[in-house]
């Protein structure tokens, strides 16, 4: 297993917070990403996906300062050492 977390703060003081989690044996990759803008304003970014032999497939769930959201969905062939 590989995990991330983390946070920067870019020019403006937008921040930028990283939590993602890839297991490699079992193929799965979950990561959320949030950005908080120097209005307060945050965006947070979901996305899961998980390999089958050679095919990759998840979501991407996107969720605005609103609270709205757009989630996508995609899947693929994997190429060795992906």
């Amino acid at each position: 297993m590989r995990s991330v977390t983390g946070a920067a703060k870019g020019p403006g003081g937008a921040v930028r917070t990283v939590d993602r989690e890839h297991h490699y044996k079992e193929g799965t990759y979950d990561s959320t990403r949030m950005l908080t803008g120097p209005d307060g304003k945050t965006r947070t970014v979901d996305k899961d996906a998980a390999r089958d032999g050679n095919t990759i497939a998840g979501s991407k769930t996107v969720t605005g300062p609103e609270g709205n959201t757009r989630t996508t969905t995609f899947s693929g062939a994997a190429s060795n050492g992906n």
